[in-house]
């Protein structure tokens, strides 16, 4: 007598058969699934790294503009050609002194603050020298 319910298979290689439940190795159905699984998960990550840049860069404490720095040589390390032009140069005005900023306090303790308080201060700038002042640019912070 045969058992009810139970069916003989073939493996796929077909050299031997078994008895038990028919199961199916993958439905169209769970393959779509999964590649939508793998799709989303693709997805997420690219979302969170972008995050994680995004994060970073306006994070980041540094200026967005390179400041270049001029760097002055001695007169050894200058080429014999730029020597012969600085000597036939004319001499700067010695009476007109180049501005320069002063700020006589440049820091002040402002002692206890409540948090919500609202607290100011006068700091004062002055300009030295003898031609005009022009200030160009100003970082606050």
């Amino acid at each position: 007598m045969a058992k009810r319910g139970k069916k003989r298979i073939k493996h796929r290689d077909g050299t031997a058969s078994k008895i038990g439940k028919q199961v199916q190795s993958s439905s169209p159905i769970r393959r779509v699934k999964n590649k939508r699984y793998a799709i989303w998960s693709i997805c997420g990550i690219l979302v969170a790294l972008a995050a994680v840049v995004a994060w970073t860069v306006l994070k980041s404490d540094s200026p967005r503009t390179t400041e270049s720095t001029s760097v002055v040589k001695s007169q050894a390390e200058l080429p014999a050609e730029s020597l012969e032009t600085t000597k036939s140069d004319p001499v700067p005005d010695t009476m007109v002194s180049a501005p320069r900023l002063t700020i006589p306090e440049t820091e002040f303790d402002f002692g206890f603050a409540p948090q919500a308080g609202k607290i100011s201060h006068d700091f004062w700038l002055y300009s030295e020298g003898n031609d005009t002042l022009k200030i160009l640019q100003v970082n606050p912070g």
